[in-house]
């Protein structure tokens, strides 16, 4: 409980900072993406791997850390590369994902009793990975083809 209370505690506060890192480099919108899905994946990769409740409870701090530049840098590159008279629902899309995935995160219990909880962490860090990836290569067509 501890471990999720330093995530959310720290998530809710570095957003705002954030959200100020994402305006103060708009050309590097891409690369906070892309850098925020591979340290939350590393993050995740090393709380699998970890031997104590410290290394868990750090390791999910620096996971607040990475995923509070999420949001902001999503819902921006929403902004410049939608048109406008999409950006509604192109928004209401991105705001589901996180319900959508909120209910797809509960079937990790499934995972959880047939492998374990560190097997289940390394499943969901490889498919972190591999969305950090496919977001390296086609962000960077989808912005070069907008006006940011």
């Amino acid at each position: 409980a501890l471990a999720s209370l330093a995530f959310t505690a720290l998530f809710a506060i570095a957003s705002l900072a954030a959200g100020q890192l994402v305006d103060k480099y708009p050309k590097q919108r891409v690369t906070l993406t892309v850098g925020a899905a591979l340290g939350w994946s590393i993050l995740t990769f090393i709380t699998a791997n970890s031997d104590s409740y410290t290394q868990v409870l750090v390791a999910r701090i620096f996971m607040g850390l990475t995923c509070a530049i999420s949001t902001p840098v999503a819902y921006t590159l929403l902004r410049d590369t939608i048109p406008p008279q999409q950006s509604a629902l192109a928004n209401s899309l991105y705001g589901s994902g996180v319900y959508v995935g909120g209910a797809l995160a509960s079937l990790s219990i499934l995972l959880d009793n047939q492998f374990g909880w560190r097997n289940t962490l390394l499943v969901i860090a490889s498919y972190g990975i591999a969305a950090a990836l496919i977001s390296a290569i086609t962000l960077p067509a989808i912005t070069t083809t907008t006006n940011t």
